[in-house]
């Protein structure tokens, strides 16, 4: 079962962020321990962690990639049974810490120009025993931009899941295949219009943007191995209107289906490059925009 917890905040007045036409980078800040958890903003996952539920998580994310346009940001934090020695446990315990908060750093010099909390849970939980809890609400982002993104683009929830899933597998293919054949042309084709995006949610300039976008064939120059696609699963976000492989396998639960092992002196390390697909329109092949 569900339980749906609706957090209200302040009522009609929703907490906002930053000044109209300000740089601000918006971050989602999380303190979970004793649990697994996927979080969304926009339903767009921006964070997660199914692992040993022995101590705490602290990370902190930035999220204007799920921020299109400014207004109503609408977040999601779903919990979920943590694991110990790779098995997951049956339900949620009885003590739980979940505490998320919002905050704007202005671009340039990082200064906190918003800290706002949206949710807190420590200690004795009222949902315990459950296998999964939802806890959702809304904020609003002042950004200085409007993004076409994945609005405009085909619900592909509606599509056959069989034809969808292996146009998206060879979607997926053909990205790993950049990598084994290091073609940097057809890869700077690939992620042109995610790219372009996130020169703009990530406030860019044209040497950032260059300099970016020259990290993808940088890694060329490494000693890998790209691994095959296996262990997947076809997840939904974007209220539909995006389709993603995701690992399904502990303790790779919900990372990137195209991975490579990067040799060095220090042993090996697994990169993992996320790729999320959209349909612009009707009848369009799958294109990448996250």
């Amino acid at each position: 079962m569900r339980n749906i917890l609706m957090i209200c905040l302040l009522a009609l007045h929703l907490p906002v962020f930053g000044q109209p036409g300000k740089a601000i980078e918006y971050r989602l800040n999380f303190e979970v321990g004793a649990a697994s958890f996927e979080c969304f903003v926009n339903d767009m996952p921006v964070e997660q962690y199914f692992g040993e539920g022995n101590g705490t998580l602290n990370t902190s994310t930035p999220i204007n990639d799920a921020i299109l346009k400014p207004g109503t940001q609408h977040w999601k934090l779903v919990l979920y049974p943590s694991f110990r020695d790779g098995k997951q446990l049956a339900a949620l315990p009885e003590k739980i810490k979940a505490v998320v908060r919002v905050e704007g750093l202005r671009k340039g010099d990082g200064e906190q120009v918003s800290d706002v909390e949206l949710l807190h849970i420590d200690g004795d939980y009222p949902d315990a025993a459950k296998t999964t809890a939802v806890y959702e609400g809304s904020f609003e982002a002042k950004v200085p931009y409007h993004l076409t993104g994945w609005s405009q683009s085909v619900n592909l929830r509606e599509e056959d899941e069989k034809a969808l899933l292996a146009e998206l597998l060879a979607a997926y293919e053909n990205y790993a295949g950049c990598f084994r054949k290091k073609d940097v042309k057809t890869l700077h084709q690939l992620i042109q219009q995610k790219e372009n995006e996130m020169t703009k949610f990530f406030f860019l300039d044209k040497e950032e943007a260059a300099a970016h976008l020259s990290e993808y064939s940088d890694d060329f120059k490494l000693d890998y191995t790209v691994l095959p696609i296996e262990k997947y699963r076809l997840r939904f976000y974007g209220n539909g209107k995006i389709a993603a492989l995701e690992r399904m396998d502990y303790p790779n639960i919900g990372e990137p289906v195209v991975r490579y092992i990067v040799k060095g002196p220090k042993g090996e390390e697994t990169a993992y490059m996320y790729a999320y697909f959209h349909r612009p329109r009707a009848g369009a092949k799958l294109e990448m925009i996250r």
